[in-house]
């Protein structure tokens, strides 16, 4: 059997993977719920929120959730759009045109929602709530998905934005190098080195550079490891590296502050994913189940802070205030929403603005590209 044939048409288990980065930003982003302008009291008392001890993790670093989208966003696209772009079977419009239909509607909607919620927020309370720099240069920014690229005095509209905007960025260095430079094993491992340094003078910028191309690496070593028919061996291997990581990570003793970013996402990050993929691999139905977080991911990613925006709107206009969000219940409920919203928008919005513009932009031998990746 060749590398290719081995992979499968869609990896279930990295979709739900998604799906839970997207959840453990929900959960870090909790805090919000907590904020005095743009800034946590110094009474706020992070052990007091909803299953503090079932959820410690995510509401200590649930931040790491974008970096675990950038290693599989790098994944995704070396396996998917690396050869097709250098052998000229995906053109440089219709790369766009995909990558455009999947997430500027979205985008584009939420941004608006963000801006009347804030205005409203702000006529109620004086302030913005949370990220307060929601003016027209701010606002020309996120429309032109360059939002978190060094330009930004901090976060605006619906913030969590910014990791998108990166990832365009990341998208452009990864059409070049794929078209022009041909992205080698070694040369993916370069960009995720030139990543580190990118990261001290545009962090964002350096973090995505790092997580996406060492996503890329992972994928290199999966084909290799395919390759040689060493799919049992290698999933021995992972699977113990991978428990050692997470281990050493939950218990404080591998991600420290100042390495945090390499270790997470050139250790961590990518060996989950390479162990998750050959676990798919040989068993086929894994993750299946779960799979639907994936297609809700981008949307539970986009909408859950104009939802805290409208949850502590009404909150407040109660009488009641951030005291409710103490609430497991309030915590339950709102996941339940978030996650229902999330899959109707995708079903009924989402998709048909994608294919929609997918017909009017693709070149129709093309209007199937890049299933997965949307």
């Amino acid at each position: 059997m060749t590398e290719a044939s081995k992979l499968p048409v869609r990896f279930y288990s990295l979709d739900a993977l998604r799906g839970f980065a997207a959840l453990s930003v929900v959960v870090w982003h909790w805090q919000h719920f907590f904020f005095h302008g743009s800034e946590l009291p110094a009474t706020f008392q992070r052990s007091e929120q909803p299953f503090y001890p079932l959820l410690r993790p995510l509401y200590e670093a649930g931040w790491y959730g974008v970096d675990l989208f950038f290693v599989l966003s790098g994944f995704v696209f070396f396996w998917l759009y690396r050869q097709r772009i250098e052998e000229r079977q995906v053109s440089r419009a219709d790369f766009w045109s995909l990558r455009f239909s999947r997430l500027y509607p979205l985008h584009l909607a939420t941004f608006i929602a963000v801006a009347i919620l804030q205005a409203l927020f702000w006529r109620q309370n004086g302030t913005f709530f949370v990220y307060q720099h929601n003016d027209l240069f701010h606002a020309v920014l996120n429309l032109l998905f360059i939002s978190n690229w060094g330009f930004e005095r901090g976060y605006s509209f619906n913030a969590p934005i910014w990791s998108v905007s990166v990832e365009v960025f990341l998208y452009i260095v990864f059409f070049i190098g794929a078209r022009f430079l041909s992205l080698t094993p070694a040369r993916t491992l370069l960009i995720a080195a030139i990543g580190c340094g990118v990261s001290f003078l545009v962090p964002a910028l350096g973090r995505g550079l790092t997580g996406f191309f060492m996503g890329g690496a992972a994928f290199w070593l999966l084909a290799w490891i395919l390759r040689q028919s060493a799919e049992r061996f290698a999933l021995r291997c992972a699977l113990g590296a991978t428990i050692l990581l997470w281990g050493l990570a939950l218990s404080g003793m591998l991600l420290k502050p100042g390495t945090d970013m390499v270790v997470a996402n050139g250790l961590l990050f990518p060996a989950t994913i390479l162990t998750i993929a050959l676990v798919e691999i040989q068993k086929p139905s894994f993750g299946k189940r779960f799979a639907f977080l994936g297609d809700a991911s981008y949307a539970i990613y986009l909408l859950h802070f104009p939802l805290e925006m409208l949850s502590m709107t009404l909150a407040i206009s109660l009488g009641i205030g951030s005291q409710l969000f103490l609430s497991p219940w309030v915590f339950c409920t709102f996941l339940i929403i978030l996650i229902a919203l999330s899959l109707t928008i995708h079903k009924w919005f989402e998709r048909p603005a994608m294919l929609y513009l997918r017909m009017r932009l693709l070149q129709p031998a093309k209007s199937t590209a890049g299933k997965f990746a949307g």
